[in-house]
């Protein structure tokens, strides 16, 4: 089964406190910090995730969907919000292989919830998601800790007379 995450982008990023500030570069650190963090997750969950953005600031008429690492990233045209776009989405996903496919759809959006999930969607919290980004973030960092303080280098294991044993036929091989 393919597990699809729809984000709605800008309401992750208010609800989990990431804009620093209200200028067009604290936006884009932002949505940066929120794209680094998905593409962990994904690493993690194998999920397919899609982050979705309105148009801000913006007077584009074309939509752009960028290919950011392992994350599809979309920014609306103007006039269409992340919601509408997310529906859509949704809707196509379900068309194609309702039962190869699972949808999450991750908003705190309560209106957006209710759409997303009458079309089929399974609906995540911004703050379940975050919940989860955090669990998968610590199991990561516990399966990678060193398990034992044994040394690395097989020469820190030898006994003394063992390394005198290899220094001599080193040695032996030199004079050779």
């Amino acid at each position: 089964m393919v597990e699809h995450l729809l984000i709605d982008g800008y309401n992750i990023i208010n609800t989990w406190g990431l804009l620093e500030g209200n200028d067009k570069h604290s936006f884009e650190n932002a949505r940066d910090k929120l794209i680094d963090i998905m593409h962990n997750y994904r690493g993690y969950t194998g999920y397919r995730i899609t982050v979705v953005f309105d148009a801000y600031q913006t007077d584009s008429q074309k939509r752009t969907i960028e290919q950011n690492g392992n994350v599809t990233v979309v920014y609306t045209k103007k006039n269409e919000s992340a919601d509408v776009y997310i529906e859509r989405l949704v809707n196509d996903i379900m068309e194609k292989a309702p039962k190869k496919s699972r949808v999450w759809v991750a908003t705190s959006d309560h209106l957006q919830q209710t759409i997303a999930s009458s079309k089929g969607a399974l609906i995540v919290s911004a703050m379940e998601l975050k919940a989860d980004v955090a669990r998968c973030t610590k199991d990561r960092s516990t399966r990678f800790e060193a398990k034992d303080e044994r040394p690395n280098h097989i020469f820190e294991r030898l006994s003394e007379d063992k390394l005198d044993m290899l220094k001599k036929i080193a040695e032996d091989l030199q004079e050779q």
